[in-house]
């Protein structure tokens, strides 16, 4: 009899620590999943306030690359000459751009002389017109080293000399940082340019010195100032 109760004792303390070690072993995994769960959630609450960050980011940087806009038409005139650049929109009642592409007319005492698309981009930054009816086309509105840094065109539309923003650099024998640094309106101009008394002539800042561009041929010159007779 003592045997038997022995046996049982020792059925009944295997029995408990057997149920004790499952009731451990099923805590442990529960504290484990939720360990498990827990840095999931934390991942995915980073990854979601990185990805808010860098949306921002983006937002503020296409912000920062916005410029505005000029106006769709714009009038300049000179004597009996009148130049108009507008927007190419195919809906021109907008007054909005609907692509960057514009289109010149030269008109003489409202009559129309000429006119052709232009390849600059939202138009020319700066416009000289003559009172013989040159026209000369500085840089293009966008920030950019132009192809069409400087275009001039005669009172028929012809052109009569194209630069690209290299043969500026070239010409006033500058590199293109020198240039670029002292720019303030567009990529290499300092300040607007000056049409000469007799008209024959245009002088650009920049660089530090004086670009002349002669109306008639083109050709251009340096100089560090701008004779008082031509003023």
């Amino acid at each position: 009899m003592h045997r038997l109760v022995s046996w049982l004792c020792l059925a009944i303390m295997t029995t408990v620590v057997l149920a004790f070690s499952a009731a451990s072993r099923s805590v442990s995994q529960t504290s484990l999943s939720e360990i498990v769960l827990s840095s999931d959630v934390a991942k995915s609450e980073g990854t979601e306030s990185d990805a808010v960050e860098s949306s921002v980011i983006e937002s503020d940087s296409l912000e920062a690359d916005s410029i505005t806009l000029p106006p769709t038409r714009q009038t300049f005139a000179n004597g009996d000459y009148q130049l108009v650049i507008e927007a190419a929109n195919q809906f021109p009642t907008t007054d909005q751009w609907q692509a960057e592409n514009a289109i010149a007319k030269l008109y003489k005492n409202d009559t129309l002389q000429w006119q052709q698309p232009l390849p600059h981009a939202y138009g020319p930054r700066f416009v000289v017109l003559s009172a013989y009816g040159k026209t000369l086309l500085l840089d293009e509105f966008i920030n950019v080293a132009s192809p069409y840094a400087i275009t001039l065109l005669s009172a028929t539309g012809e052109q009569i000399a194209q630069y690209r923003f290299e043969d500026v650099a070239d010409a006033l024998a500058l590199p293109a940082v020198a240039i670029t640094q002292q720019a303030t309106s567009g990529w290499w101009i300092s300040t607007p340019p000056a049409l000469s008394a007799r008209e024959n002539l245009v002088f650009i800042q920049t660089g530090g010195q004086y670009l002349t561009v002669e109306l008639i041929t083109g050709e251009l010159t340096v100089s560090q100032t701008i004779a008082a007779g031509d003023r």
